[in-house]
């Protein structure tokens, strides 16, 4: 029996906060090693190049053993003081951890083993999904092009100026009233490799004013510098973008206060009061919300890119079960299949509400590098249960149509000859994937396959293969979602066309998929 690895949120009294932690069959790694003060190595704290170093050694492949830092000094936050590592072997069907003590990357003191924490064994995907739960701190922190989107987004909202918090020293202070000005001056303190960016936002409509002031500096404290302005504006949006860390992403920060906030800060840093008064708190707090939604949705997509992860075993497991020969070669899986495709799975689970929402995409590439993909989503308590529904609707959609299409036979589906755009096609039909709540029976439209088979005939087809998808949803006696494509493209036309069909109405959620594959007649 596998030992169970997990991580939850924690507390220690030397972090500020709840912070990621590791525990093992139900007790924190900390209280395994029986120390105080330490944390994980994976929380994006260290410098730079001791955290690339510690992550290349977490991600890596190698079957060979390795030391990994597993926990470090929450003061220091350095692999050089207080670093206890763990022997990580990574086997076929497990990941082993053999023995733990005090030490530094890749190397273990003898004499500082940890004796009374044992040996465990972990299943890959629970090992994985720890990794994982770590990297999901990363949504916090975007790409260069996430960032330089979002600082499109802000100059859609109005008229903005774009103020520095603070000045460089002996510099005048800065503002910048364009998006691409904002970008560029991004891209020279990316450049510096300066730490710490702060702005004050300011909209037209919010029809307050910043207080800028010049402050002196002490030229023997601040290598010669004499003054620097600061910004101050009780009802200004707050900015901050942390560069320091920028080839794992920019950590990017929006916050704001409302009027009463405002109103006690007036009192109590003795800003001028004149200044509280004149905003515009409806308009304040309105931009205020619209840019936390649009920064919390690019980090959601930024997290989603982050989470992806391979489901190649997955699928050769199906494959397989159906009596083929499967290996993965180069993350693509392989097989005896009479057509020479490459296939190859990703799954993306994201939080949603109290659970998961996972897609999961199975592509396959031709010998001609045309690749085609099928996607499919579904919810669930937690990532298991949300990827256990994506397999069940791929190996009862599509997995069928594959196995026939790619080895020209009739086991699992329907196959007929078309004549489409003068050429002669054989077509493998998929049955309908109809899935309900509450148990409810669907009955389909009478004429949707003859629709189907219709929008095709009007088709130019001159590709070898041809994936068509058909979806439809339908909750409250309306129809929620529909989608026709033909490899990978949709076609508008027939989802107008489609939609207007008979369709049953439900107050209850149901929802209709059929897939086939055109295959050209040599």
């Amino acid at each position: 029996m596998k030992d169970k690895i997990e991580v939850k949120y924690d507390i220690n009294p030397y972090m500020n906060g709840e912070f990621l932690n590791i525990f093992i069959n139900g007790e924190s790694i900390e209280k395994l090693c029986n120390t105080t003060g330490l944390i994980p190595s994976f929380l994006h704290l260290m410098d730079e190049d001791e955290e690339e170093q510690v992550w290349d050694m977490l991600e890596s492949d190698s079957d060979e053993v390795s030391v990994l830092p597993i926990l470090i000094c929450s003061e220091d936050l350095d692999l050089s003081c207080s670093v206890v590592v763990v022997e990580v072997q990574k086997l076929e069907n497990s990941v082993k951890w053999l023995r733990m003590g005090y030490g530094e990357l890749g190397w273990i003191d003898e004499s500082s083993l940890i004796s009374s924490v044992p040996s465990f064994e972990f299943t890959h995907e629970e090992y994985d999904r720890c990794i994982r739960a770590f990297k999901w701190q990363r949504d916090v922190r975007l790409g260069r092009k996430a960032l330089s989107f979002y600082v499109k987004q802000l100059f859609t909202l109005g008229e903005l100026a774009v103020y520095e918090t603070y000045s460089e020293p002996d510099q005048e202070l800065k503002v910048l009233r364009t998006a691409e000005e904002f970008d560029a001056y991004i891209d020279i303190n990316l450049e510096k490799k300066v730490d710490l960016l702060q702005f004050q936002l300011l909209y037209k409509e919010m029809e307050g004013d910043l207080w800028v002031r010049k402050y002196s500096l002490s030229p023997e404290h601040c290598d010669g510098h004499t003054f620097r302005y600061e910004t101050i504006g009780l009802g200004a949006i707050g900015l901050s973008l942390n560069l320091y860390k920028s080839n794992l992403g920019i950590g990017c920060h929006v916050y704001g206060t409302n009027k009463e906030e405002s109103r006690k800060k007036s009192e109590d840093y003795r800003y001028k009061n004149s200044l509280w008064g004149t905003w515009n708190w409806e308009v304040v707090e309105e931009k205020l919300e619209k840019l936390k939604d649009a920064l919390s949705q690019i980090k959601e997509e930024a997290r989603v890119s982050i989470m992806e992860r391979k489901a190649n075993n997955e699928v050769v497991m199906l494959i397989e079960s159906h009596g083929y020969k499967a290996k993965i070669v180069d993350d693509n899986i392989i097989s005896n299949f009479k057509e020479n495709v490459l296939l190859g799975a990703w799954v993306y689970p994201q939080k949603f509400l109290d659970g998961i929402q996972s897609r999961f995409d199975v592509g396959v590439k031709f010998e001609n590098d045309i690749e085609l993909f099928e996607s499919f989503s579904d919810f669930g308590k937690n990532e298991n249960e949300a990827l256990a529904k994506n397999i069940e609707n791929f190996s009862r959609s599509s997995l069928p149509v594959f196995l026939d299409a790619f080895n020209d036979t009739e086991v699992y589906t329907e196959k007929e000859r078309w004549q489409v755009n003068s050429l002669s096609w054989d077509v493998f039909i998929g049955d309908y994937n109809i899935k309900s709540s509450k148990g409810k029976s669907v009955e389909v439209p009478t004429n949707l396959f003859d629709e189907i088979e219709e929008i095709i005939a009007k088709e130019a087809l001159t590709d070898e293969f041809y994936f068509v998808r058909f979806f439809y949803a339908q909750h409250n006696n309306k129809t929620a979602a529909i989608e026709f494509m033909i490899n990978n493209v949709n076609i508008e036309t027939a989802e107008d066309r489609l939609i207007n069909l008979d369709w049953m109405r439900l107050e209850s959620f149901y929802s209709l998929r059929s897939f086939l594959i055109l295959k050209v007649c040599s």
